[in-house]
C-alpha cells in the first residue's frame, strides 16, 4: 500500500508500482540504480530507497560558481544510518560509504 507521500505525486506512485510489479511478476527483490540527485531523490520520495553507496572525495566544488549543480538531501540529517565506511589507501582522498534508509 503506498504511503501518503507516494499518493501525492503520480510519478512517485508509478515508481512504487513498478517496483511492486517487478517483485510480483518476476520475484525481483532488489534493483540497483546508478544515477545522480534526481534518481536518488525520486526513489527516496517514492519510499523505495533502501540503501545508497556513496563515494566521497576531498575535492570541494563551489556550487554557486557552476550551472546545473544538483544537491542531494543530507543523509546525516536522520534520513539514513551510516552502516559501513572504508578507504583504499590512507591518502587516496576517497571514502566509500554505505547508507541504509529502510530496514526491510
Amino acid at each position: 500500500m503506498p504511503s501518503v507521500q507516494q499518493k501525492t505525486n503520480p510519478s512517485w506512485n508509478r515508481l512504487f508500482r513498478s517496483h511492486e510489479r517487478l517483485f510480483d511478476e518476476f520475484g525481483v527483490r532488489y534493483v540497483d540504480c546508478e544515477g545522480g540527485a534526481m534518481v536518488l531523490n525520486s526513489l527516496h520520495r517514492a519510499g523505495i530507497l533502501d540503501e545508497v553507496f556513496v563515494t566521497v572525495t576531498d575535492v570541494y566544488i563551489e556550487a554557486s560558481e557552476h550551472e546545473g549543480v544538483k544537491r542531494i538531501f543530507a543523509f546525516e540529517a536522520g534520513a539514513a544510518c551510516l552502516i559501513a565506511e572504508g578507504r583504499t589507501a590512507s591518502e587516496s582522498g576517497y571514502v566509500f560509504q554505505r547508507w541504509r534508509f529502510n530496514e526491510r
